[in-house]
This record gives C-alpha cells, structure tokens and sequence, in this order.
C-alpha cells in the first residue's frame, strides 16, 4: 500500500491470517502500518497494489456497510491503569511470572522504556 504522493510504499508483501471466532492482536512500533494494514480490511482506504480478502473474497466486492458492521477496529490508545508495570502487565494474567512480563514487554516492544 502507497498512500497517495508518498514515494515508498507503507506496506510490501504482507499475508496475515485472522481465524473466525478468535481475536487477532496487530502490534508494532509508531509508524509500522498497523493503522494502514487494519484500514484495508473495512475498505478505510483502498489497496493500491494486491488484493485484501476475506474468506477468500476481494473486499472491494463487498458491502462497505456490512464491513463496517462486521471488523471491530481498536485503535492504539495506550493506557495504564494505577499501580506498576507489572501490576499493569498482570491485569489481564494475574498469575504472570516476571519471564512472562519481560516477555509481553519484549513483544510490545517497550521492555527496553521499562529497564
């Protein structure tokens, strides 16, 4: 995906697959297209290079207002709760061992902020 007038592109050569019935989490650093990728998929904005399918079908052929009604879209908006990090980090694991919560900082990409 190229937004218009930029030279480079946003995204190049992205598969993802969402399973039906689980939730799928988008994670990355400020600037990494997470935004854009998830805007493809209820037609936010179009691809301008491939296709972006769901089950199989090209959302351009879809009903806009039936994607609107279908993709939950969060958008990032961190929040921390009172407490520490790691009070933080165990709210939705309460039974979390520290090597779990340097792991979800890794994966968040913030353990290096929370050294």
């Amino acid at each position: 995906f190229r937004y218009p007038g930029a030279e480079e592109p946003v995204l190049t050569d992205v598969e993802l697959v969402a399973r039906p019935g689980e939730t799928t989490a988008i994670i990355g650093s400020t600037g990494s297209g997470k935004s854009t990728l998830l805007g493809l998929v209820p037609r936010l904005f179009d691809a301008t290079g491939g296709e972006v399918l769901v089950d199989g079908v090209d959302v351009r052929t879809l009903d806009p207002k039936l994607m609107a009604r279908t993709v939950g879209l969060v958008p990032q908006k961190p929040y921390l709760f009172s407490g520490t990090v790691a009070t933080n980090l165990r709210y939705g694991k309460p039974d979390a061992t520290d090597e779990e919560l340097w792991h979800a900082l890794e994966v968040a990409q913030a353990a290096d902020f929370v050294r």
